[in-house]
């Protein structure tokens, strides 16, 4: 009997762990002979199984767990995993994050179409990104390691909620030689449509840098087209740079891109077309700007053209009407040519001689001061014209580090040393560029003022500003007291400096509000008081000042001393 009912129980274990099995896995099957899949019934797709690679699928032959692609929230991936095959997780729309820190390759449209992934974590052991790797998808930021020289073409297309691109580079040496690390090419429409996209920057050896990394050579057809809340894009000064046609068209809120100082060799047919551009400077490496490659910049204002032997394709709206060519020299070019035969405004720069350039110097047009910002040109000496104008920040607080000083009998006035003067960033303002005049001739008891001004010779700023402080008497403070039947004598310390006598004042409560019994002494070298008819037994608080006469019943007193305790007897 006892067997049988063991073997009852043993069966209902098995069915109940089978149950239980059940619930945990909806779907499962085999992806190579090395690696299983299973997805949980809470959207966990569970990877397992000791093979490197998932496979490639395609739009026809897609991934074995495609027919549940929506119900996957999760990624579980085994840790030998290297490579994640092309269409892996295709139209996953509901996956939330993946966590790629061991893969080395990620292929063709492997993420595509995820609209809820907002977070993939990559390592610098990623080689390799496929075509349209995660186009479409929820992604909100990216940071790229150093490892991956290429994003290839439509890799973030159409990633609307993507709002910042960290690019990482490294640079290290061994011995003498010097090597670069980071992404080399960003491919055809690779941040097409990234509506959101408003920054795009380096980590250079854990430093940020506003602009591209450097080891970037090229820029495809279409790269950042359409990313409308892109407002700058600044590449690397020392790039060997190619742009890609309309690589910035329809970047409708561009407002500034810094192209590299040299190596770059031309502006493409529609790169720029349809931003905000405010300025252009094109270095002497440019020697040609396509076919409408500022067309509807209704912002362009001028081009700065430093190769006399640059060409503008011949036609219309290569650049806007209202935009100036701001050429180096005056002598016949193509330059020249080109605004003449289309109506182009072209103004020159220097009338000098081909082999000298612009001498460049920092020139304050208008200084600073507590209403308004200054500004700073970099300014040709030789024809005036302007290359950048920069903000001189305006004065934001002054005041004196010190307010009260104590009576001595001579002149006091803070030095400029205590006076704090700081611009609307923050930064302090050598006390070499004002000086610090006391205008209530700084010597009585009382409140003062002093006049703080620029220097004439302060280069950046200008303004006077009015601060006070005051001179007070020297205290004392009670030393001792001598407890008798109904009385008290006080003990205090001499202070003679400016001081004409002392009060001495008691009362049984701490707050001094009601009862305070008064008395003043007028001997500046007395130390001591005696204070009878005291009630006995009674604890008193004594506090003491000094004082000083002015004048018929005037007086400036000190602050009371500290308060102390005694009881009579």
């Amino acid at each position: 009997m006892l067997k049988r009912i063991c073997s009852i129980l043993l069966i209902c274990a098995v069915l109940l762990g089978t149950l239980c099995f059940g619930s945990v896995a909806a779907e499962r099957g085999d992806i190579t002979e090395d690696l299983q899949w299973e997805l949980s019934d809470v959207g966990t797709l569970i990877i397992t199984g000791s093979g490197e690679a998932i496979p490639d699928y395609s739009a026809q032959s897609s991934a074995p767990w495609a027919a549940y692609a929506k119900q996957i929230k999760d990624l579980s991936l085994p840790g030998d995993l290297k490579s994640i095959g092309a269409y892996a997780f295709y139209g996953c729309s509901n996956l939330r994050a993946a966590r790629l820190n061991q893969i080395t390759s990620v292929g063709a449209f492997a993420f595509c179409g995820c609209a809820n992934l907002s977070d993939v974590e990559l390592s610098n052991k990623i080689q390799t990104f496929g075509e349209a790797a995660f186009a479409e998808s929820g992604l909100k930021s990216v940071a790229l390691p150093y490892s991956l020289k290429e994003i290839p073409d439509k890799c973030f297309w159409n990633c609307t909620e993507l709002h910042s691109v960290c690019f990482k580079e490294v640079t290290s040496s061994i011995g003498v030689f010097v090597k670069k690390d980071g992404a080399e090419r960003i491919g055809q429409e690779a941040f097409e449509f990234c509506t959101a996209l408003t920054e795009v920057y380096t980590i250079h050896n854990n430093e940020r840098e506003e602009n591209l990394p450097s080891t970037l050579k090229q820029v495809g057809t279409k790269a950042f087209s359409a990313c409308v809340s892109l407002q700058t894009i600044a590449f690397a000064p020392k790039s060997e740079l190619t742009l890609g046609e309309a690589a910035f068209s329809d970047c409708e809120s561009l407002q500034s891109c810094t192209l590299p100082e040299k190596n770059i060799f031309e502006i493409p047919k529609e790169c720029f077309m349809l931003t905000a551009l405010h300025s252009v400077y094109l270095p002497e490496s440019i020697s040609a700007v396509g076919e409408d490659a500022f067309a509807f910049c209704d912002s362009l204002s001028k081009i700065d053209v430093f190769n006399n032997a640059c060409t503008f394709f011949a036609g219309e709206n290569t650049i806007p009407d209202q935009t100036v060519l701001w050429v180096v020299y005056s002598a016949n070019n193509p330059i020249m040519q080109y605004a003449e035969n289309f109506g182009k405004q072209v103004k020159v720069l220097c009338n000098v001689e081909r082999s000298q350039t612009h001498l460049y110097k920092d020139t304050v047009t208008r200084k600073a001061s507590a209403l308004q910002s200054g500004i700073l040109e970099q300014k040709c000496g030789s024809c005036g014209y302007v290359k950048k104008t920069s903000a001189i920040a305006k004065v934001a607080n002054v005041k004196l580090t010190k307010t009260s000083f104590y009576y001595t009998g001579k002149v006091i006035c803070p030095t400029a040393a205590q006076v704090l003067i700081t611009d609307a960033n923050g930064k302090q303002i050598p006390s070499t560029e004002y000086t610090v005049t006391c205008q209530t001739g700084g010597k009585a008891v009382g409140k003062h003022s002093v006049k703080i001004a620029f220097k004439s010779t302060c280069k950046n700023y200008r303004g006077s500003f009015v601060r006070y402080y005051t001179i007070v008497l020297k205290g004392t403070k009670v030393t001792s007291v001598d407890s008798g039947a109904g009385k008290l004598r006080v003990h205090w310390s001499k202070q003679t400096t400016g001081t004409d006598g002392y009060q001495v004042r008691l009362c049984k409560n701490k707050n001094f509000k009601s009862g305070v019994i008064l008395k003043t002494v007028r001997d500046k070298k007395a130390t001591a008081l005696l204070i009878k008819s005291l009630s006995r037994k009674t604890g008193y608080y004594i506090e003491v000042r000094t004082f000083q006469t002015i004048g018929k019943n005037k007086y400036n007193f000190s602050a009371w001393s500290a308060p102390y305790g005694r009881k009579t007897k």
